[in-house]
């Protein structure tokens, strides 16, 4: 089981490197917009454990949210990437 989360995670990681690269180059953005970025594409990764973490303590509207917004962009990152 952990490995196969482990190979989860290194795919969609990738998936967002690949992402943010073609980004990159499409809009040549500075440094404070890159790190944003990144920061940005960081949290939407870790959303999914985030989201099991929020519902195992209890905080279920907290977690809907972070679901909302999180599966949303897994959604659309798949879109982009097919």
């Amino acid at each position: 089981m952990n490995l196969f989360l482990f190979t989860i995670f290194v795919l969609y990681s990738s998936l967002h490197l690949y992402i943010f690269l073609k980004i990159r180059n499409a809009l040549a953005f500075g440094i404070v917009t890159g790190v944003l970025l990144i920061f940005f594409m960081a949290i939407m990764v870790s959303a999914p454990v985030l989201v099991h973490l929020s519902e195992r303590q209890g905080f279920a509207t907290g977690a809907r949210g972070i679901a909302y917004v999180g599966y949303t962009w897994m959604g659309l990152t798949f879109l982009f990437f097919s």
